[in-house]
Parts: structure tokens; sequence; C-alpha cells
């Protein structure tokens, strides 16, 4: 907003009531206009026709200064005006602009947009002209403000010497700001500056990127002290009256700030000028305050603080107020004809922002681009409210529009109040993407939230707690969550409102001791006051045990445990009381009078109660002076110092006893002091007094101390920095206490000083720099472990030949290519698919160095060093490791960075006289940049490629992750462990001593971050990203700690011990062992984004761990995992070979709980037993970062992001598993959404977090939204296991209550659930059920489901209002797209109330086994009973417990027991139309295509017997068979099974070209779509070749072929056929399926390619060659709509869908 100038009267008033001239530290300035000229010694506001002028030549398009001289962009200063630029090699490039229509002063500024460069501006200006005073003080002003938020600094400096010149820095804010310099005038030093004063105002000296920054307005003027200041001493205001305070200050000019305060907001409100907002009844103290700075260059120092006070009451109605803060439905803009639309985008750093319809807004409106493109226009006539709406269609791209308030607005807003951000939007023609909502008013971690779009104008809401930091504006910032291409979104009709909602409720006391008929009140608290009149509700949990009245009033009835809730819309809060037969009062407390101890003594007190049978025992316990004496909960004392200190134990009631203890000094011991030097990261042992015994009193901050037989051993922690960025090298100290006993029974205290050494110390030696270190392992290590190979009997020799297995399936493996993209459709150059690359790279390297010298091997150990070279030449034929904001900094960077550093370190001698093609770039992010920064060199010597590409690699990895902070994620892991391994094999490369400081400071961010990654962990071995991300981390975590070891001695392993339980971890997340597969749903647990299969290993980490702890179980888990071979494709087998230790013993474990509960996560994961073939339940119901990291963050201790992104939003979800399959499921990798899972939603709403792609784990923590597991119990008839996922919701929803009680009957293989639900008004609750199989009969109210494997029932015991079916619900399953539904068959729940108890139970077994029946009578006061072969299971949810008894419960059943027919019949999944239940003789003909017909049959009563006889032969006979529950009924239907069309089924297919979410199956499935795109056909992009198997020789005598997508162009195509896979004969060569146009309407048809022939085969080939004009086109599109063949088979075979060899391999 520009400012327009004012009277000089008035101006003078200004300046001197609100002192403008304020101090050093940056202000923020209000809308005066600048000094009055008596005081303005210098004023520059870089106007045009004045100081700068217009380049007429200017195109419009600033152009980026990369080189000297500086690039001035629409206007350059004139000569006359001092104003010079200045642009400082070795940084990024910089756009200047002299001519912004953002200004503070006049009409413009000047601009300058930094993309990591420097650019610094000089005003210099003659002294004699100004007339300033030798030896006098002056300040130097300037205006600034950034576009957006930056993290960057601007300075002002003035310069008048030679050095030492004082500057300030100031990171810019989105309003206008002032930055301030106080400085000495200096004669002698200006004549020898050429009598020149200089301003320079530039960027600071880090690299600086994102946003634009303006300066305007330079002043300079004389600084003159206040002496004193007075105002008014009374003021009579009336609320909404506001009046402007004038102090005064003597003298007069003077130019010291004014800051003003009010003692009571609510009652007066005064802002930065001085004005006094009266607001409601009261008195308030309005204080100004002038702060004196002393007289010295750069003073932040205060040398006198005068204050005035004005004793201010406000009298008369208080004044209401309006919650409305912005209500804006853009509709002022000025209109525009801009032509045909433009987009706007990223210009070289620069945001060109387009607004399409109408001028750009000079007001709060602003838009910003994150990526790509993204076409505005304003002014568009389709409104919510009005006339107008804004519209974004993205083109790639992703932006968002911002409204920013004003200091006058901003001043409206309360802190801790509750406001609602809402606006209107629409979405056209399916956007991908959904919509943001984000109030900024923090620096960072501003709260959002993320919704869907919908078609229809629709408001989106969300509701936060305004408490801002020192940041002084706000901004609502409204954009799409992701980048998009497609669609528009329409935004109208924004609003923000103050919300009067209770933030928190408070109850008087937590625990409460009664006896039977005593009574108490409970009273409350609610924040904000203003919120105290809400109506608040009582409950008790148990009414029998204890009741509560409307008002608070507690009377206790029975014996026992109840829970008093307190509740409001949006807040409750809970009291814990205890209600005694008989209260026994407690009357008095006692506790040992006096006490003595020496320093480092410690003592436990104990309580004598009186009466000793007193109901209510607790006390707590405090000390007089810590400091002397302190004190723990359980009233054990440490004495620290020599004095007294009196120990007071308090009970619950008031009653108090003290304890005075006395501390002095040993007579024959005296606190001591050890300092020790120790080395960084390495473990030092402490020598310590003999014939004593010592304890820890206080641990160490920054090492880790144990004590030993010899004394203590300190390790100091390798993550030494106070905070993250670049490494800093420096000493570091530490403290730590012990205490000290003598036989004599005297203490005192013994302190260690430990002193800690550079990690640079460890790169030196007495000969200067160390240039031979070892990676991951020495050669005298690997020529033992060559020497153990000789041994065939061996656990060595077993794990090479692992090794060797693995690198020679992979012989014929070709590395990825590199394909330069059409940067005319995407904006990217993306190459992560090269990590296994890098990880052939290391196989193939280890597989030769443990095969070189090895006698047997000679020949293979040739092939192994070719292959290696092969390998890691492709590694240098990529132009980058990762592209754009990844480039050389992620997985791909991460992989290739260690192999090729291996590979360099370890074959120094075999490539002498090798070269390679080396392509190497910088960016990719465009055609321009690509072609300006990618160079190849052909013929490199490869030893040369691989140390250039280190260093290039390894510095993009060092300094582009100064800032990555999510410690316990694998992408860190991965950086990290790469880095590390280039830093190692780079020591012989160091040639300078910037090279070396470079590979000590890569070294150190390794460190730093794996060390501190590593103590972040969870503690009890698990991971909030699932298994197969976890084994991901720990692979790398483990290279780098072998790396550490090798290299420098630093042993991360001890220094964090954090892999000691994560052998458990494996064992429990592991699917039955019978079951594991490689592939398919494989050998893993689904949890959350976890993959079903193994990421990298774990039989390797597995072997570690043994090693390293001694873990039996460990040692026998790998060989397990290593006999079923499960083992990920490219896992790093080498490092068992190398690094397990076969002296630990392989041990099967004995007596394993079948129930575990791990508990920082908050997971339960049950078996049935350990067979092998056991079922599995697990519960999912913690927080998705742990319970320690949450603890953390909370605390403050750890707030940066705890990388639970791959978390899903579940708590309370369950996942069953049986015989092989999954009864109840997880979505896998999917958008986080609750609606995904089996739980609960609120009014259509799920747990905070959910919404995007990632999970929200900042949002969980901000909201305290933290589930747990309440219980989990197992005994020999059940496992009992409760989760409270209340906090999982978000408060506005009301939910009081949703616990999850779960009873698993293993042996009978019956699950019992009850949730307990409870919410603060009537609401909208829907639990869901999802089954894996979507084959489900409802009969009554039993639901009977049909698996590949097992059949399971469903009961929904619970009526009254509550709605049950199986129905497809909405589900969210692409997490590349979150916003996309798909459709998904779930058992839903329904119930529109307050108070639900919903009771259901699932029986299972295998197809062919008799299914346990359930009966259920719900009883009172929470009790739900349940009948179960002959026993009655009662859960009490309410004390949450159960109870077993012999005997049956007196309900009729769900079914009719004498009931033998079949409801149902699928065939292949599909229901057969034809089945009547009252015919029981069929005749079916063939029409399915697969080489078996898979028949489900669902019996009427879900408890009858079925039976099916069925040997897929055909023609042949399908025998049913159904026997009544109670036996007195048997019927049995026929079906014959007859082959008319001599179909022949087809048992399994291949095709040399896969496509995730394409099933070449779809391929027969005999349905043709009718679609071109999505999915249900089978297309690939490039030239197939397709395989059949008939799974027998057939006599094939017609062919019908339909291939996708044939009405308006030929297919080409080759028909082969085989009868043992290998030797081909061609039946149609270069077949040509001309456009099918004439035979049908349809996009793809049917077409005859063999008929009427006698062909012998039992494989069919298809070669897809192309369409259209793209015949043998590699980038044509080919696919299969359906195939059907024809004929007999000529024998029958067992059909296992037999293995096809791949003609690719």
């Amino acid at each position: 907003m520009k400012h327009m100038r004012r009277p000089l009267a008035f101006l003078l008033a200004v300046l001197i009531a609100c002192g403008t001239f304020g101090s050093l530290t940056a202000t923020t300035a209000s809308a005066e206009e600048p000094n009055d000229s008596s005081m303005l010694l210098y004023q520059e506001s870089f106007e045009l026709g004045q100081s700068m002028i217009v380049d007429e030549s200017y195109s419009g398009t600033p152009q980026e200064t990369s080189s000297r001289p500086v690039i001035w962009n629409g206007a350059a200063p004139t000569q006359s005006s001092g104003i010079a630029a200045g642009w400082l090699e070795g940084y990024g490039t910089t756009i200047l602009e002299g001519i912004a229509d953002e200004a503070f002063h006049g009409e413009s500024s000047i601009c300058i947009t930094p993309n990591e460069g420097r650019l610094a501006l000089n005003i210099s200006k003659d002294v004699n002209v100004l007339e300033l005073i030798d030896g006098a003080y002056y300040l130097a002003s300037v205006m600034i403000k950034s576009s957006q938020d930056v993290n960057y600094k601007v300075y002002l400096r003035v310069k008048n010497r030679p050095s030492g010149n004082p500057t300030i820095f100031k990171i810019p804010t989105t309003q206008w700001t002032k930055v301030e310099v106080v400085f000495r005038y200096d004669a002698a030093a200006a004549a020898d500056k050429g009598q020149k004063l200089i301003f320079e105002i530039g960027l600071d000296s880090e690299k600086s990127k994102g946003g634009a920054v303006y300066f305007d307005d330079l002043q300079l003027v004389r600084k003159i002290d206040a002496t004193a200041i007075s105002l008014d001493s009374t003021l009579t205001l009336d609320p909404g009256e506001e009046l402007l305070l004038q102090p005064t200050l003597m003298p007069v000019n003077a130019t010291t700030s004014i800051t003003w305060t009010s003692s009571d907001p609510s009652v007066a409100q005064v802002d930065a000028s001085g004005k006094v907002t009266a607001l409601a009844s009261g008195t308030a103290e309005i204080t100004a305050m002038a702060s004196v700075l002393t007289d010295e260059d750069k003073s932040t120092t205060v040398q006198n603080v005068l204050a005035a006070i004005c004793a201010l009451t406000v009298t008369g109605a208080p004044l209401p107020q309006n919650p409305v803060i912005v209500d804006e439905s853009f509709e002022n803009l000025t209109p525009k004809d801009t032509g045909v639309l433009q987009a706007s985008h990223i210009e070289n750093g620069k945001q060109v922002i387009i607004w399409n319809g109408a001028e750009k807004p000079t007001g709060a409106l602003s838009a910003y681009v994150n990526e790509g493109e993204v076409t505005l226009e304003a002014l568009v006539a389709d409104a919510a409210d009005g006339d107008y709406s804004f519209r974004l269609t993205p083109q790639n791209g992703r932006m968002a529009i911002l409204y920013n308030l004003d200091a006058e607005t901003i001043g409206k807003m309360k802190a801790g109040a509750t406001y609602e951000l809402s606006v209107w939007l629409k979405a056209e023609n399916s956007p991908a993407c959904q919509f943001t909502l984000r109030p900024k008013f923090l620096k960072s971690g501003n709260p959002s939230t993320t919704v869907s779009l919908t078609t229809q104008w629709s408001p989106a809401k969300y509701e936060f707690v305004y408490e801002p930091d020192s940041t002084t504006t706000v901004q609502l910032e409204l954009g799409m969550s992701r980048a998009s291409t497609g669609g528009s979104i329409y935004i109208d009709k924004l609003m923000l409102k103050r919300v009067d909602r209770v933030q928190s409720l408070t109850l008087s006391t937590e625990d409460r001791y009664l006896g039977v008929s005593q009574s108490f009140d409970l009273t409350y608290t609610i924040v904000p006051s203003e919120m105290q009149s809400a109506e608040v509700t009582f409950s008790s949990s148990d009414p029998s045990v204890a009741t509560v009245d409307a008002s608070g009033r507690v009377t206790a009835v029975a014996p026992g445990e109840v829970t008093i809730t307190a509740a409001t819309e949006g807040a409750q809060a809970t009291c814990r009381v205890l209600v005694a037969e008989e209260y026994v009062e407690l009357t008095a407390l006692s506790v040992l009078p006096e006490l003595a101890l020496n320093p480092g003594g410690q003592e436990t007190l104990s309580i004598a109660y009186t009466p000793e049978n007193a109901t209510d025992r607790r006390v707590t316990w405090t000390s007089s002076a810590p400091e002397i004496v302190s004190v723990g909960e359980d009233g054990t004392v440490t004495a620290w110092a020599q004095g007294t200190a009196v120990i007071t134990a308090r009970s619950a009631t008031g009653l108090q006893a003290t304890c005075n203890v006395n501390v002095t000094t040993a007579a024959g011991l005296n606190n001591t002091q050890i300092s020790k030097t120790v080395k960084f990261g390495h473990t030092t042992q402490i020598a310590l007094q003999e014939n004593v015994t010592y304890k820890i009193l206080a641990q160490p901050a920054h090492g880790k101390l144990e004590l030993t037989a010899d004394g203590a051993a300190y390790t100091p922690y390798t993550w030494l920095m106070e905070k993250d960025g670049a490494f800093t090298d420096q000493q570091y100290t530490d403290t730590a206490i012990l205490s000290i006993k003598n036989t004599a029974g005297e203490t005192a205290l013994v302190t260690l000083r430990i002193t800690i050494g550079k990690l640079a110390e460890l790169f030196y030696d007495e000969n200067g720099w160390i240039s031979d270190v070892d990676l991951m392992f020495s050669e005298e290590w690997l020529q033992a472990i060559r020497a153990e190979l000789s041994d065939p009997s061996s656990v060595r020799y077993a794990l090479f030949q692992n090794l060797l297995k693995q690198a020679d399936k992979k012989l014929l493996d070709v590395p990825v290519q590199y394909v330069k993209p059409d940067y005319s459709k995407v904006t990217y150059s993306y190459d992560g698919n090269t990590c296994e690359t890098g990880d052939k790279t290391v196989i193939f390297l280890t597989a030769y160095l443990l095969t070189k010298g090895v006698s047997g091997h000679e020949a293979k150990n040739a092939v192994y060093l070719e292959k290696t070279i092969q390998w890691v030449s492709a590694s240098l034929s990529y132009p980058f490791w990762g592209t754009l904001g990844y480039q050389n900094n992620d997985r791909a960077g991460g992989h290739q960075l260690f192999s090729v550093a291996m590979v360099y370190h370890w074959l120094k001698d075999e490539l002498q006289n090798v070269t390679c093609t080396h392509t190497m770039g910088t960016d990719g992010s465009s055609e321009e940049r690509f072609n300006a920064t990618v160079v190849t060199y052909e013929n490199q010597p490869i030893l040369e490629a691989m140390r250039l590409r280190l260093w290039q690699a390894g510095r993009d990895m060092y300094s582009r992750n100064y800032d990555y902070k999510i410690y316990t994620m694998n992408h860190l892991h991965i950086r990290m462990g790469g880095l590390l391994a280039a830093a190692t094999a780079l020591r012989d490369a160091a040639a300078t001593e910037t090279e070396r400081q470079e590979l000590i400071d890569w070294t150190g961010m390794a460190l730093y971050k794996d060390g501190l990654g590593m103590s972040l962990l969870m503690q009890d071995g698990t991971s909030q990203e699932g298994m197969p991300y976890w084994e991901y981390g720990t692979d790398w975590l483990m290279k780098a700690g072998f790396t550490a070891k090798a290299a420098f001695g630093i042993d991360l392993f001890s220094m964090t011990q954090i892999y000691e339980h994560s052998g458990e971890y494996v064992l429990y997340g592991l699917l039955p062992m019978q079951h594991w597969k490689a592939s398919g749903d494989g050998s893993v647990l689904n949890i959350a984004d976890s993959p079903r299969t193994h990421y990298n290993g774990p039989s390797h980490i597995l072997r570690i761990i043994a090693a390293l702890y001694g873990d039996t179980t460990a040692q026998w888990l790998a060989q397990q995992v290593e006999n079923r071979e499960i083992d990920s494709v490219d896992a790093s087998i080498w490092m068992s070979v190398f690094f397990s230790d076969p002296s630990v013993p392989a041990v099967q474990p004995s007596n394993l709980p079948t129930l575990k509960w791990f508990k920082d996560l908050d997971y339960v994961i049950a078996r049935s037993d350990w067979s092998g073939n056991e079922d599995l339940l697990l519960l999912r119901c913690g927080p998705a970062g742990g319970n320690r990291l949450t603890s953390m963050a909370q605390a403050g201790e750890n707030t940066d992001e705890i990388g639970a992104g791959h978390a899903h939003p579940d708590a309370n979800h369950i996942t069953l598993y049986s015989n092989g399959e999954y009864l109840l499921r997880d979505d896998g990798y999917a958008a986080k959404y609750t609606s995904n899972h089996s739980t609960l939603l609120v009014n259509g709403k799920g747990q905070v977090g959910e919404g995007d792609a990632w999970f929200a784990t900042s949002r969980q923590i901000a909201a305290n939204a933290i589930p747990k597991v309440v219980k989990a119990e197992s005994n020999n008839s059940y496992d009992y296991i409760v989760g409270d996922a209340t906090k999982a919701y978000s408060a506005d929803l009301g939910l009081l209550k949703f616990e999850r009680n779960l009873v698993w009957l293993k042996d009978e293989k019956v699950l019992l659930a009850v949730d307990n639900v409870a919410t603060s008004s009537v609401a909208a609750l829907e639990l869901r059920w999802f089954p894996e199989t979507q084959s489900v009969i409802q009969s009554g109210n039993v639901f009977m489901m049909r698996g590949n494997k097992n059949h399971m029932n469903f009961y929904g015991f619970t009526r009254n209002g509550v709605a049950t079916a199986f129905t497809e619900v909405p589900v969210y399953l692409d997490s590349g797209n979150p916003t996309t539904q798909s459709q998904r068959g779930a058992l839903v729940q329904t119930l529109s109330g307050t108070d639900w108890q919903n009771a259901v139970a699932f029986s299972w077994n295998d197809s062919n086994a008799q299914l346990a029946d359930v009966k259920y009578l719900q009883g009172e006061n929470g009790v739900h009973n349940f009948e179960v072969n002959g026993k009655i299971y009662t859960i009490d949810v309410t004390h949450q417990t159960v109870s077993v008894q012999n005997g049956t419960l007196d309900v009729e059943p769900e079914y009719d027991s004498t009931d033998s027919s079949i409801a149902t019949v699928l065939l292949n999944g599909e229901r057969w139309s034809e089945f009547d239940p009252e015919t029981t003789q069929y005749v079916l003909d063939r029409f399915w295509k697969t080489a078996e017909l898979h028949v489900e049959v669902f019996p009427r009563s879900p408890v009858a017997t079925v039976t099916t006889q069925w040997d897929n032969t055909c023609p042949g006979t399908i025998t049913i068979t159904c026997e009544s529950a109670d036996g007195s009924n048997t019927t049995v239907y026929t079906i014959n099974v007859t082959n008319s069309q001599n179909l022949l089924g087809i048992a399994n297919a291949e095709s040399t070209i896969t496509r995730d979410g394409y099933d070449l199956a779809w391929s027969y499935d005999g349905a043709i779509t009718e679609k071109t795109s999505g999915t249900g056909f089978w297309t690939v992009q490039g030239l197939p070749t397709v395989t059949y198997d008939l799974g027998a020789v057939s006599r094939i005598q017609k062919i019908d072929l339909a291939l996708h997508n044939t009405k308006s162009r030929d297919s080409y195509y080759d028909l082969l056929i085989s009868e043992d896979g290998e030797n081909w004969t061609a039946i149609v060569d270069d077949g040509t399926i001309p456009a099918t146009a004439a035979l049908s309407d349809h996009h793809s048809t049917y077409v005859t390619v063999v008929d009427n022939v006698e062909l012998t085969a039992r494989y069919v080939r298809i070669n897809l060659r192309g369409n259209g004009n793209k015949k043998d086109n590699e980038s044509s599109f080919n696919g299969i709509q359906e195939i059907s063949i024809y004929g007999q088979p000529l024998y029958t075979v067992s059909v296992e869908g037999g293995a096809i060899e791949n003609p690719a391999r």
C-alpha cells in the first residue's frame, strides 16, 4: 500500500509523540511519513525522475545477473545519485529491478530477487554535503519488505572507515520493517575514504533463495537521546472510544523510540503509535517507554529506560465484539482486458504472477506459484457470493492465493482465541489435487487443513488457535495441495471469524477416595474465561459405584472404581473416584524427623500413616532447597552440597510431615573432580578409586557413562552440535556426577569434567593427514574371511554361497539406461530408479573381492570384475543421481555415492587402465539448464571419473542437507550412508586443506545426523515406518556404522544400543512361516504404508543383530529367511558374509509369548501359536511417531519432523490373518484417510492427521491427538486387548469415548469386539470393517464371507437403531493422488446418537471346516455376554474386565439350525444368476478361460456345513452337499459341466513388459472393457512379448484375439506356439489386424486370427508390434483386451500355474 503525504504540522506532532527515530533493532513501520527536514540529513526513496531513470528499451522480462556488470531491469540510477550495485562471484544468480510497484515512501522501490545469489547496493554521499560532525553519533535506516516468508537476512551497513563498519542484519517480513544502525562519524577515516559516506544495503553472506526483497526510504538523522518523558496521568473513556496519546520527550527533537503497553488488554489496547482503544469497563495502566541506547557503533545496549504512565478508566457498557475479522468476496478488483490467457510461473527463480482479467491487486491480495504453471483468472462470473470468483487452472503446477491482514486487522485478533478460516470452493473437470487452508502467523509450523473438492460450491472450514510467536504478520493462504494438470478450482467468499469455543476444561481434582454414601463437589475451570458459563454435563462410567448430579456433586454408592466425566462442547476432563466399603480418614502422617547425610548420600524416607489402614495414602514430596537436597517421587533424597533442607511429605488431603536433612562433609572422604580429555566418538576408560562403591547420580549431557569393573567408561556422542546445519567442528565439554561410598558408609561427590576433542583430530596423526583408511572393512578382515571360506561346512561358507547365488542370478541383467526427458511434456528430469544400479554394483564388487584368489572361483572372479565395471560405468553415465530438489540428494544419490565409493576404494589396482564415458551435470530442471550444465567425457580414466563424481555429488549431498531434520526416516539414512562412504573413499584424493576440511565436514554431518537418528529410533526396536522401510533405513545405518567403525574406531551400535530388541520386532512382525513368499502377500504383516514384501533384507540385518548382541533367536530367524529365500532381490547379503558372527548359535525360541505389546508405538501383535500356520491379530492404537518421540516433541525436546509420513490415521484398526490369507485387511500404501480402515467415523470425519498423501504427524502432536493401548493380556483361554482412540479425533467432533475391547478366543477361531463410543451431542457414528474377500452374502443378521482359503461369519449383534450392511464405500487408495476415490466393499454399521456400545463377533475357519457359532446377550452397565461352544464370555467395558464360565445363553439363534439349503453360488467370484436354492440339478456350459473354475458356496444358515466336490475336469460334475447345523437335513446339488465351445483354459501368463496396476489376467477374464483409458484392460508402453500357458499340451483349433483400441487403427503382431516353452513355431509372422470400425462400433472387437487348424502346443506367444503409424515403435502403447483359445487338451496335468522362462532373460 502506498503512503500519501501529510501536512508537516501533523507529521511533527507524530514524530514527537511516537519517537519515529527508533533504536537499532528493526521495528515494524507505521504509516507515518519520514522525519521533518530539521532533523533529516539525507533521504533516498529511489524515485523515477529523481535518482532513477527509466530504461525505455526494457522488454518487461527481467534478466538475471550471473556475472559482472550488474543488470538493472526497468530503471537504472542516475550518475548523480551515487547509487551503484555489486554482484559477488561464487554465488548464484540475482535479479535486480530498479523500479518496483511496492513502495513505502513515494511510488517505487528497488527489488532484489535472489537465486542463491548475493548482491548489494552502495549509496555514496559526500560528507561535506551532509555536514556531519566529527565524533557525533547518527542513525541510518532503511525500510525493507519481502514478497513472501523467507529465511535469509538482509543488512544495512554504514561505511566510513577502512574496516569494522557497523552492520545490522534482519530477516525481512511481508510487512514494511525498519532496520536502523547507530554509528559514530569519524572524519579522519572518512578522509581516507575520499570524503564519502557509503550506505551498503544487500543480502547476507549465506546463499539466499526464494521470494523478492524490496528496499525503500533510506534515511540519515542525527542521534539525539531523550532525557525525560511525560504523559497525561489520567484518562477516562467509554467502550469503543479511541484516543491518540501524545507523550512529551525532552528535548523535543529527541530521536529515541517509544514502545507502548497496556496492563490489561481486555480493558484497553494500545498500538505502536500510542492510539488507545477502550474495550470494556475496568482500569488499565497505559505505559509509554523510551529506551535510550548507548553511544557506540551498532549499539544494542540500553543505557536508560524512561517511562510515563497514564491511568485509564473505562466506564459504560462493554463494547459489542464483532467476531468477523475478514469478509472478502473478491468483488473489488479493477477489470482489465488481458487478452489471451497467460499462465503464472517461475522464471529464473522469480515469481511471474499474471492476474488474467484484472489489474494486479494493490491491497491485501497476492499470489505465488510453488511449481510449474497455473492460469489465474480474476473476476470470473461464477460465484458463491456476489458476482465474481477466482479460478485456478493448473498445467502441471501448483499455486496459492494469499490474503495479507493489515496491522489494524491483526490488532483485532486475540492471542489464545479460536478462529475459523473458511472459503467457498468448487472444482471443474476433476483437478488432481486437494485444497489447503493455512493461516500463517508463525515463523514455521503453521497449522493447516487439506480438503477435498466437489463439483458444487461448498464451504471449506478450518478452526485454529491463534498463538503467534514473534512474527508480526498474518496471512491467509489458500492453495492447491500438490501440483496438478487439468481441471480448474474456483475460489470465493473468504472469511475469518472468531469462534467462541471452550479450549480446555480442568477439574478441581483428578483423583478422589470416598467411602460408601460420602459425597464431594467437583468444580471446574474453563479456558478461555469468557466461556466459563458454557454448559457442562457430568456423567459416571458406572452409576452402581458412584453417581454424579448435574452440578457435579459425586456420591459413592458401592465399593469399586469409577470415572466421572465433565464434558462441554469441544473439551472434557475426568476424575477417578475410588470407593471403599468404609472410608478411613487419614488423620496424620510422619517421617523421620532428622537425617544426616554426606554429599552424594541417598536415603529413601518411609511414611507412617495414622491410622495405618487409612484409605487415601497418596503423598507428594518437595524440598525447600533442591540444590542442597533433592527428593524423588518415591521419597528418595539425594544430598548435593553442604547445608540444610527441609523435605516435606504432603498428603492429598493437605496433611504434611517434614524431615530436616543436614548435609556435612565426611571425615574420610572429600568431594573430588576428575578431568579427562577424550577423542571424538571414542570410548575412554576412566580409572576410579578401588575398595569403594560408585553410583551415577547425574548422567552427562553429551555422552554415555557406564560403570565398569575397572572404573567407568565414557563415550561422547557424535551429535554434539546445538542445532542442525553445516557441520561445526569444535571442542565440547561435558559433566557427570557420581557418588563414592567407602566401607564406613561415608559418601562424597565425584565430578567428571570431560573435554571432547574435535573430529578433525581423527584425520591427522604425527605424520599429518591420514589418507589411507578402511572403508567398511579392512584388507586384513577380508583375508580372514577368505580363509574361512575354505571350509564348506562353515556358516560363513553358506552365507558366501548365498551371495554368489544372488550375483549369478543378475549376470544377465542390464543397467537402467538414462533417457533425457522430453521437456515439452515434463518440467523435470527424474532418475530415482537408478538405485538398483548402485546395489548391483556392490553385489558384484563383493562377490569379486571374496572370490579373488580363492581356488575354484577363478573364472567367476573375472566375470564379477567385468560386471562390477559394467555397473559402476552405468552409474557414471547418469548425468544426475536424482534430480530437481533431490539431485544427488536422496535415495539415488545415496546408493550411487556408496557404490562408486566402494569401487573407487577397493579396485584402484584393477582399474588403472580402464576408461569410461562419464556424463555429469548439475541441473535437469529444463532443456536450457540441461544443455548448459551436462558435460560428457569420452574415454575418461574411470578412477578420475569416480573422483570427479564423488566430489561433485558429495558436495551436493552435504550442502543440500543442512536443514533436513527427519532424523528417523529412511531417506536421511540413505543420504548420510552414501555421504560418509564418499568422505572416506576420497581421503587419498584430498590435496588441499580446503578439500580436507570438506571431508571432515561431510563426515561430521553424517555422524551427527545418523548418530542422532539412531538415538531417536524406537527403544523397543520397532519403527514408525513399518518393517520394510525400517529394513531400508537400518541397512544404511548399518553401512554407516561399519564405515565409522572401520575408518575412525567409532562404534555407533554400542553408543546407541538401538537394535538390541529389533530381532524381536522382526520375529513378531513376520507372517506365519509356512506362508512366507518372496512376492504377493510376501512375509511381512502389513502395517500402514509398509509393503508386504521386504525392501532390504532382512537376513543380513538379523545376522548383524545376532553378532552385535549375541541374539540367538535373530541368528535362527536369519537362517529361516535364507532357507526360504524371501530376502529382497537386491538385499545386502554380502554384509552377512562380512559382519555375521558364526560363533553365535542359531537357537529356535521356545515358550515364546503369543502376544506382544510394543509399547512405544502402542500396537499389539497376537498369535494363536507358533506352529508356522498360526492365526494373527493386530491392533494399532498409538501415536504415529511413537510415544517417546511424541512426548519429546510436546516437551520441546525434539521439535523436528518425526518422520511418520508413512503412518495412517487408523487408531483402533484391526488386521486379522488366518491360513495364509488376510481376513480383515489393511489398505496398504495409500492416501491417509481413516475411512480406509476398520475403525470409527464421526459425522463423516476421521482422525487428526488425515487427508493427504502423507500422514500429518505435526497436526497430531499439536492437537495432542494421542491414542493409546490401555490393556493387552493373554492366557490359555483368550487374549484381551483394549485400545482407546478417543484423543485421536479432533476435539470439535465432541467424541468423549472410543474404546475398542477385543477378546480373541484363539482355539475357537472367534474374535469378540465391543466398541464403547460416546459423544457430547447427537452425532452420525459409523463403524467400518474391511474384509479382504469381497464375496459376502447376508443371511439374516449374519454376513457370510468366502476367501480363497477360509470362510468367515460376521455377527452384528447390537440392534436398537444400528443399521448393518455390506456395501461399497468410497476409499482413497492412490497415495500419488490423494483426492482420487475408488470403491471397496465393507461391513458398515451406523447409528445416530450419543452413546453406542456396539457388539460384534467374527468366526472363521478353513474353507471346509466347521465354524464356531456365537450367541449374544447384552447385560446392564456395560456388560456384554457371548456364548461360544458351551462357554459364556462376559466383557465388562466399564471396568475393562473379562470373565469366563460354562453355560449357555437363553437367546434365539441368529439362524435356522434345520436349514440345509444353499443361498448363493459364486463362480470365479461372480454370482451365478441361474442358481435357484429350490433347484438341485443343473447343466453349466464352460464360459471361463482360466484353467480352474473357483466355486464358492453360501448356505442359508451360516453354521450349516457345506462340502464341494469338483476336480476342475471339463466335462465333469460339481457336487455340493449342505448339512444343516443340527444334522437333521442334508441337501445335494449336482451341476453337470459341459464345454460345447471347446474353450481351453489358461493356467498362467507372463509379459516381458509389466505395468503397475495392470493385470495380465484381465486379458482372459471374459470381458472386453469399452474404456480406452483407466483400468480393467491390459496395456503397456513398448513392444511386449506375451506368453500364455495352457497348463498341458493341447490341440489348438482356433484363436480369437481382441487387441486394445482397434476401432480406428491397424494393429501389428506375431503369433507363435511351443510345446516346451523353448522351441517356437511361427503361426502368424508380421500379422496385421485391420481397423475394426467396419466390424463393430466398439473400441475393441474379437478377430479370429487362427481357425480350422490342428496345432499341438502348450504355450501361445504373441509379439505385440505397435499400431497405427507406430509399427515397431517402442513409444507405442500395446494391449490385449481378450484372447480366446479353442481346442482340446491332449492329456491332463496338475494345474499349478507352471513356470515360464521369460524370453527377455
